[in-house]
């Protein structure tokens, strides 16, 4: 990215997560979420790079069973609705310009979650666990999927670490070095092999709980694949993350997440 750029640089995009479960190579669960996202980067005096990012529209699902529980989403996504990042000169993430803004909304949203659900214990513990989230907000933001291969190109890295939770295997960590692995003129390719540290068990839970179904030996695998397509220097046109882990070629989970510029009318 160049320096000497003065301009703030604007996009809106829409955002689409694809999430695919197959088992048997038949769809066992599939869910379509969309969302709006304006995204600003800028220089600022100290030759910082800062990127704010703003929700337009938040999560919405096509999945009617998972309606109720995206009420109590909207309230949590709305503490991050506006984020305002600042990289350091080696592109690490220095600062959350906006970080006594967010607790302070932590806070307001936590008493009335609290109040609505008053006497329901998953949710107390639940908010109990969320404290560190949003205290923690940097390095939570650093363990988004959206917000990591977002900010990627902005952070001119060669490398990024992704660490998320397992979908097949009941939440074990999956840490991922995501590497470039080619560049030209208008688009970056990134790709990362996922490793976890108790295989073991993962593969003790899949024979005694999957396998009966499948008739298939416990075969681990989690990459990531991202793809960068730039309108210009400085500006995305569309970024198409996918997401594949299989504990079998028969039991597998896909996500692809895609951020789509919306044309400016």
């Amino acid at each position: 990215m160049n320096r000497t750029m003065k301009n703030t640089i604007t996009g809106d995009y829409a955002i689409t997560i694809v999430s695919l479960m197959e088992i048997n190579h038949q769809p066992f669960y599939d869910e379509t979420t969309s969302q709006k996202w304006s995204v600003r980067y800028y220089y600022d005096e100290k030759f910082y790079r800062n990127i704010v990012i703003d929700v337009l529209e938040f999560p919405q699902s096509n999945a009617p069973e998972v309606q109720p529980t995206y009420k109590l989403f909207c309230k949590l996504n709305s503490i991050f609705q506006h984020l305002h990042l600042r990289l350091d000169n080696d592109g690490n993430v220095s600062s959350l310009v906006n970080k006594e803004e967010i607790e302070v909304r932590w806070e307001c949203v936590k008493k009335e979650i609290l109040s609505e659900y008053a006497g329901i214990n998953p949710v107390k513990k639940m908010v109990e666990k969320l404290n560190f989230t949003y205290y923690s907000c940097k390095e939570t933001i650093m363990q988004s999927l959206l917000h990591l291969v977002l900010l990627a190109c902005y952070r001119d890295e060669e490398k990024f670490v992704v660490r998320l939770p397992s979908v097949l295997n009941e939440g074990e960590l999956i840490y991922t070095d995501v590497k470039r692995i080619l560049s030209d003129s208008d688009k970056l390719y990134f790709h990362g092999e996922g490793c976890v540290h108790n295989i073991s068990a993962m593969k003790k839970a899949y024979d005694k709980q999957i396998k009966p179904l499948t008739q298939s030996d416990f075969n681990y695998a989690y990459t990531i694949d991202v793809k960068y397509i730039f309108k210009s220097e400085h500006t995305i046109q569309k970024i198409e993350a996918c997401i594949r882990e299989q504990s079998s070629n028969r039991f597998v989970y896909k996500k692809t997440v895609t951020f789509s510029l919306i044309p400016k009318e």
